[in-house]
């Protein structure tokens, strides 16, 4: 059951489903008749575990531009006034009026992290009538922040552990082919197949060590 909702999550996720065009419109353009002897065709059309390395790129990439985007509005909400200055102790009966002027923010600050981690705070005020155990419940709602980041990222870093397993696969793979079925004999008539195969074996590395730098380095 944990499987299949985590298989429908990512069927569901919206980096994906921007990646998958993404990488279409990649191959459309790479297979092209003019493509065919460029340095990218080379190194991202060659082979199959190219195709996956090249779309598991996509994927991370759009990903982290899509988190990107999200930051000008957290950077927006830290300079906003959210609650009064502080004058001494604050009954805990101002909490309903304090929500009151969050929930008047424009829509788009009340969706930052801030602003929801404020939100549930005066709600917990609010339900409970108390500020009994309000500390314990600030430092609650901080855990739950610091697991749901740790959750928005671990796409990024599936795809940073999977790729250079692909590259790698990819070369045992090619060396192989290159050099099954080779013997002293015959080593001279399939001496250009094997550095052929070795060479596809070393662009499968290339491709993920560079797919993982583009999702590092962005």
């Amino acid at each position: 059951m944990f499987e299949r909702s985590k298989l429908s999550s990512y069927l569901n996720d919206p980096s994906l489903l921007l990646a998958v065009p993404a990488t279409a419109v990649y191959y459309a353009i790479m297979l092209q008749p003019e493509m065919q002897d460029t340095l990218l065709a080379k190194y991202t059309a060659a082979h199959a575990i190219e195709y996956v390395i090249v779309g598991m790129f996509m994927w991370g990439m759009v990903d982290v531009v899509l988190k990107l985007l999200k930051f000008p509005r957290e950077f927006l909400a830290l300079r906003q006034t959210w609650l009064p200055p502080r004058s001494g102790r604050v009954p805990v009966s101002t909490a309903a009026e304090l929500l009151a002027d969050v929930q008047e923010k424009p829509a788009s600050l009340q969706e930052s992290r801030l602003a929801l981690r404020i939100a549930h705070a005066l709600t917990y005020l609010i339900e409970n009538k108390s500020a009994e155990e309000f500390p314990e419940h600030l430092r609650y709602l901080s855990d739950q922040d610091h697991e749901a980041t740790h959750g928005r990222y671990s796409l990024v870093g599936f795809i940073v552990a999977v790729t250079p397993i692909l590259g790698f696969l990819g070369t045992v793979i090619h060396f192989g082919t290159a050099l099954s079925g080779m013997t002293v004999e015959n080593m001279g008539t399939q001496l250009n197949h094997v550095v052929s195969e070795m060479g596809t074996a070393f662009n499968t590395t290339a491709v993920a060590a560079g797919g993982l730098a583009g999702v590092l380095y962005l």
